[in-house]
């Protein structure tokens, strides 16, 4: 219901007349509900704008990153390494040396040079397959091959005896090499290392070359790493008679091309029936 203040019968409501209508009390004529401000444009509110967001991209710390990425890679090379090293231990001698790049590997080509038929011993010249020759039939007497270094040629029959005990045998051509690559190589590869000697062989195919019996190596340059990695895979490892020395026994150390002949075996080491090898 509304009370109002009636004036001459009509209904229309004067001035600082106080309305009453149901359901609350009455309101003040002339307020309104205040307003919100809304922001943005349109609708008639504040037209203030946010301040834009600023996004600041984080700096990458180059330094953290490059020593990350060394690490990294040392770990890989590490690993890498353990594992190569351990396929390496795994090898037998013989497959070490058959990956040596260049290398001539006759006991897998030639079997029959690990049998007697090619270890006799003879008396006089051998023709050898070889050139410098890496195994065939030989001198009842070796050439002595610890660490010796020959300045003349040395009979091939006496050398290749040496190679059956385990010796590597390094031969040069004079002719293509000089006398300071000569010294060096002396140094670093023959003097004071048993099992190996060293001599000139004018005319061989190639400067340098590395004999073992059964495997061949033919190289151009004195530093070649090739030569110590031969080395350390066929000297000793490549022997027909494990055990038997260069250093003691019936040697010889005479140079020149006529087979060097010791007449008289030591008692320990008789001489060995024509039909089985001789030591």
């Amino acid at each position: 219901m509304s009370i109002s203040s009636p004036q001459g019968g009509g209904s229309k409501s004067q001035p600082g007349a106080v309305r009453v209508t149901a359901g609350g009390p009455p309101k003040p004529p002339g307020n309104k509900p205040p307003t919100r401000p809304t922001g943005g444009g349109g609708g008639g509110g504040s037209n203030r704008r946010r301040p834009p967001v600023v996004v600041v991209k984080p700096q990458r710390n180059w330094t953290v990153v490059w020593v990350a990425s060394l690490v990294g890679v040392i770990a890989l090379g590490i690993v890498g390494y353990a594992v190569y090293n351990s396929h390496e231990n795994g090898l037998s001698w013989e497959q070490r040396a058959d990956k040596i790049s260049g290398v001539v590997y006759y006991r897998k080509s030639k079997p029959a040079i690990l049998t007697t038929a090619y270890r006799n011993h003879v008396e006089g010249a051998v023709k050898y397959e070889t050139t410098p020759p890496a195994y065939g039939n030989h001198n009842p007497d070796w050439q002595r091959c610890m660490g010796d270094v020959y300045d003349a040629a040395i009979p091939n029959e006496n050398a290749v005896h040496a190679l059956e005990h385990g010796a590597v045998w390094i031969t040069y051509d004079p002719t293509k090499i000089n006398a300071t690559q000569v010294a060096q190589m002396a140094k670093t590869y023959v003097n004071g290392n048993d099992f190996t000697l060293m001599s000139p062989y004018p005319g061989q195919p190639t400067a340098i070359s590395l004999q073992g019996w059964g495997l061949q190596l033919q190289l151009t340059s004195p530093t070649d790493t090739r030569i110590a990695q031969f080395l350390q895979d066929v000297r000793q490892n490549a022997t027909l008679e494990a055990g038997t020395p260069c250093s003691s026994g019936t040697f010889v150390t005479g140079t020149g091309s006529t087979p060097h002949n010791i007449d008289t075996q030591p008692s320990a080491a008789p001489s060995a029936p024509a039909s089985t090898p001789a030591s």
